[in-house]
């Protein structure tokens, strides 16, 4: 962004509003890798608004403290979003994976593996190195123990990126071909699944009418109570015995609702699925973004004599 001179937060505020930096800072016109963490992990970019973040300890207190983030009032979609929700979620992975996986690339390049690949032996990742010949550079990854202190401590588990790109796009093939089966049966059940969804909404209709019935008969209760045609007692009893019989209803319009939503949305996820492995698929190429997004780590196994065993774990199925 500083190659392109994108304005900076700084720089856009002041424009807008007349300040947002400090009149002797001179490197307001550079972006920070802190910026841009920031805005890619601030979820306001795909159109959430979060209210009640801070909080003060004591009424009269000067001090301010986070409020954890399952404590704040969120309100999703609430104005325009200028990022895509599924890119804000495949980036955030991305970070989290990062920690979880031990990624310590500093200034240098993230290749597509970093941090997936596990030693089966010593459970360290494997570090990526390079290798020069007359048909170019290539790219290999080795045990990190073994690069850092011999094979008196562990296996080379030695892989080029062209073996691991092979196994991990056969199982994206297998994958997508699971994926047209489930659609295929999809289409097969979709005279059932309407038929189904008639019921459910018949079911639906007839909670709703009985739910509103219900409120009447507490409404009601209190009107007679008023004219003081039952006593208070029995109010009592009849509202809570009404009361109890609403929640049930409630709750069954909400499991129907819920059912109903599955059941339509079930086909449009998966195809959704289709489209993006198939992209991945048809393009020939696999980005770390969408290894992070995919899969959660591959581990690799030295078998003395018999080669290596590579095993892919948590690859995301439909």
């Amino acid at each position: 962004m500083n190659e392109h001179h994108i304005e900076t937060p700084a720089i856009r505020k002041a424009t807008l509003y007349g300040y947002g930096w400090k009149k002797e800072w001179d490197y307001k016109h550079l972006w920070y890798s802190d910026t841009v963490k920031r805005i890619l992990k601030d979820d306001v970019y795909i159109g959430t608004v979060r209210r009640g973040t801070t909080k003060r300890n004591k009424i009269n207190s000067n001090k301010i403290v986070r409020v954890a983030p399952e404590d704040q009032f969120v309100h999703e979609g609430l104005i325009p979003f200028i990022i895509d929700k599924t890119e804000f979620e495949a980036v955030n992975a991305m970070f989290i994976k990062r920690v979880e996986n031990g990624v310590r690339a500093k200034g240098n390049a993230i290749y597509k593996y970093t941090g997936l690949l596990k030693c089966g032996e010593c459970g360290k990742n494997l570090v990526t190195i390079g290798s020069v010949s007359k048909s170019g550079r290539k790219l290999f990854y080795v045990c990190t123990t073994y690069n850092k202190y011999g094979k008196a401590y562990c296996s080379r588990h030695i892989l080029s990126h062209d073996d691991i790109d092979s196994i991990i796009f056969e199982q994206l093939e297998a994958l997508y071909q699971s994926g047209l089966l489930k659609m295929d049966n999809l289409d097969k059940s979709l005279e059932e699944r309407q038929q189904s969804n008639k019921d459910t909404g018949k079911v639906i209709e007839r909670l709703q009418t009985s739910i509103h019935a219900k409120k009447g008969e507490i409404k009601n209760y209190s009107k007679q109570l008023a004219k003081e045609l039952i006593t208070e007692e029995l109010f009592l009893e009849m509202t809570k015995e009404a009361s109890v019989e609403l929640g049930k209803m409630e709750r069954r319009l909400i499991e129907a609702e819920s059912f109903q939503e599955i059941r339509d949305n079930e086909k449009e996820k998966v195809a959704s699925a289709l489209d993006i492995l198939k992209e991945i698929i048809d393009k020939k190429e696999l980005t770390h973004a969408d290894l992070v997004m995919l899969i959660d780590k591959i581990v690799v196994y030295e078998r003395k004599s018999k080669g290596l065993d590579i095993e892919v774990c948590g690859i995301h199925h439909f």
